[in-house]
C-alpha cells in the first residue's frame, strides 16, 4: 500500500517544474500556481473524507475511489500543454488524492499494535516507492516530458485497484449522529486545546513554506545548473531516508518526540544553507549531503507529528485529526509556500533561464530557523508524560 502510495507522487512531483518550464515554457508564478493546487486539495479535502471514513463508509474503500479518480484526472493532464486546463487538472487530481495521505496513515495505525515501532517499518516502503519512481524517470531521462505524469497515472490505477483487497477497516464512528459540524472537522479542532498540540501543528504549517520551495524547484535548479540525471541524483534523499526511518523507533524511545522534531527543523536549515552555496565545483558536496539531508527533514518531522497526532487523538477523530494534520502541512502552509517560491524564484530572475539561486534558498532558511525558535519555546512532548 505504502509502496505505490508515494510511487504515483513521485513519478512526477520533483520533475514536474522542470516540464513546465523547459517544454512547456511556463513562468516560475504559474508552476507556483499549479503546485498550489496540491495545497488547496489538501485544505479542502482531507478533514471531510477523514470523516466519512471514521463515520460511514470503509477507510480502504474510500481511498480506493479516490486512487482511481486521481488517475484518470493525471493522465489526461499529461495530454494537455494548456496552463488553465492543467491546473484545473492537477486541482481535481489533488482534490482525489491528498486525502489518502490520511487514509492510509489512519488505516496503518488501526491495524498494528505499537505504532512507534512499527509504522516507520511500514511507511519505509513509501520511501522506495518514490526513490524507484524517481530512479526510473532519471534513468529514462523523461524529466522535461509528460511521460512521469503518465506513469503516475498508471501507479494510481494499480493503487486505487489494490485498495480494495486491503484489511477490511470499518468506521469506527459509525453509531454517532450524524452533525453539520462533523462535515468540517470541527471536533479535531477541540485537540487545540492543547498548547503543545497547537503549537506543532502552527509551526508545521509555517515549516511548509520553505518545504514548498524544496518540492517545487529542487529539479529546476539543479537541472539549470547543470547537474546530469538530477531526478535520479535526488534518490539520495530516498536512500537516507530509508535509513532513517529504520532508526526512527530507536530516535523516538532514546530522544522523545520533541527532540526528534527539533533535530529535524535543524536538517531543513541545513539544507537551505547548503543549497544556497554550493555549486557543481568544489562545492559539489553541499548539493549531495543537502539532498541527502531529505529523511531527516520529511521523515522525522512529519511522521513523528503523525504519531504525535495518533495518540493525542480519540477513537472515533483518528482519521479527521490525521486530516487536520494534513490540513494544516500540505493544506495552508503548503498553499502559501508554492505562492511565495514561486514569486521568490521570479523576482530572482538574472536573465532568460538564469535564477539567482543564493538568494532563492536562503529565504526558506530563515523561515525554517523562525520555526526552530518557535517550536523550542511553546512545544512540549506531553503525550509521553501522558503514557509515563
Amino acid at each position: 500500500m505504502m509502496y505505490f502510495q508515494y510511487f504515483t507522487w513521485g513519478a512526477f512531483m520533483v520533475t514536474m517544474p522542470t516540464y513546465f518550464m523547459a517544454n512547456l515554457k511556463f513562468s516560475g508564478e504559474q508552476v507556483g500556481l499549479v503546485y498550489s493546487t496540491q495545497a488547496i486539495a489538501a485544505m479542502i479535502t482531507p478533514v471531510i473524507i477523514g470523516m466519512i471514513a471514521d463515520r460511514f463508509f470503509s477507510t480502504q474503500k474510500v481511498a480506493g475511489i479516490c486512487h482511481l479518480s486521481g488517475a484518470a484526472l493525471l493522465f489526461t493532464a499529461s495530454q494537455t500543454p494548456e496552463f488553465g486546463f492543467i491546473y484545473f487538472l492537477m486541482l481535481g487530481f489533488f482534490l482525489s488524492t491528498m486525502p489518502t495521505v490520511a487514509l492510509t496513515t489512519s488505516l496503518t495505525f488501526r491495524h498494528i499494535a505499537y505504532p512507534e515501532r512499527d509504522y516507520p517499518r511500514i511507511r519505509v516502503w513509501g520511501t522506495l516507492g518514490w526513490m524507484s519512481a524517481s530512479i526510473l524517470v532519471g534513468t529514462l531521462k523523461i524529466e522535461d516530458q509528460n511521460l512521469p505524469l503518465m506513469i503516475g497515472a498508471v501507479s494510481g490505477l494499480l493503487m486505487g485497484l489494490y485498495c480494495f483487497t486491503l484489511p477490511d477497516t470499518p468506521p469506527q464512528a459509525k453509531q454517532h449522529t450524524f452533525k453539520i459540524r462533523d462535515a468540517i472537522g470541527l471536533d479535531a479542532l477541540k485537540l487545540f486545546r492543547n498548547l503543545s498540540f497547537a503549537a506543532l501543528l502552527i509551526f508545521a504549517l509555517i515549516l511548509n513554506i520553505p518545504r514548498a520551495f524544496y518540492l517545487s524547484f529542487t529539479n529546476a535548479f539543479l537541472n539549470e545548473i547543470g547537474m546530469v540525471n538530477a531526478a535520479g541524483k535526488m534518490s539520495i534523499g530516498q536512500l537516507g531516508e530509508i535509513f532513517l526511518l529504520l532508526l526512527l523507533p530507536w530516535f523516538l524511545k532514546r530522544f522523545g518526540i520533541r527532540k526528534v522534531i527539533l533535530f529535524a527543523t535543524i536538517g531543513w536549515i541545513t539544507r537551505y544553507l547548503l543549497f544556497s552555496f554550493g555549486n557543481l565545483d568544489e562545492n559539489a558536496w553541499m548539493l549531495y549531503f543537502g539532498i541527502a539531508l531529505h529523511g531527516l527533514c520529511y521523515v522525522y518531522f512529519y511522521l513523528t507529528a503523525q504519531i504525535y497526532v495518533d495518540q493525542k487523538a480519540g477513537p472515533g477523530m483518528k482519521a479527521a485529526a490525521q486530516g487536520l494534520l494534513t490540513f494544516m502541512t500540505s493544506g495552508t502552509g503548503a498553499f502559501i509556500g508554492s505562492i511565495i517560491a514561486g514569486y521568490t524564484v521570479d523576482a530572482n530572475l538574472v536573465s532568460e533561464g538564469i535564477h539567482d539561486w543564493q538568494a532563492i534558498w536562503l529565504f526558506p532558511a530563515y523561515m525554517a530557523a523562525f520555526v526552530f525558535v518557535g517550536l523550542f519555546l511553546f512545544f512540549r512532548d506531553d503525550s509521553e508524560q501522558e503514557q509515563a
